[in-house]
């Protein structure tokens, strides 16, 4: 259990780091400081950029999840396994080798997150007309359903 925000975020790291490390080793056969060095990165830089991706991985699952949750698109057990089963045969896999490969968290988010794409290209309204908005002037979004 963690204590502390911080030692969340440090563990989430150390996975991060591991999950790169193994990526960098079975495509290109270099260790991260081979590439670190390669890139003319600092260890700093790497660590920043790691931190930013995580963290902005983290607000996107949170996004989704809230979005699922209010639009009740959380898949019940027999959805979950229809779906899953769905995602499974995408990939040449059975629903065990997926969720063993990728956890059983990661497939059900897989699941959330097709089911709240899907909603939103069904019931988004675009105002013919209206400017884009950017990130810097609004946090908010700016779509409503039907």
């Amino acid at each position: 259990m963690y204590h502390t925000a911080q030692q969340k975020k440090k563990s989430l790291k150390k996975v991060a780091d591991a999950n790169y490390e193994s990526q960098l080793q079975s495509q290109y056969g270099v260790d991260l400081d081979s590439y670190l060095e390669a890139a003319s990165m600092s260890k700093e830089d790497w660590d920043n950029n790691i931190m930013s991706q995580v963290e902005s991985s983290l607000k996107t699952k949170m996004v989704y999840q809230a979005l699922a949750k209010k639009a009740d698109l959380v898949p019940s057990d027999s959805d979950y396994n229809k779906e899953a089963e769905t995602l499974a045969q995408q990939n040449s896999l059975s629903v065990k080798e997926l969720e063993s490969t990728y956890g059983k968290k990661e497939v059900e988010y897989a699941v959330i997150t097709q089911r709240v794409q899907k909603y939103i290209a069904e019931n988004v309204t675009v105002k013919e007309g209206s400017e884009p908005t950017t990130a810097a002037e609004t946090t908010e979004a700016a779509t409503t359903a039907k």
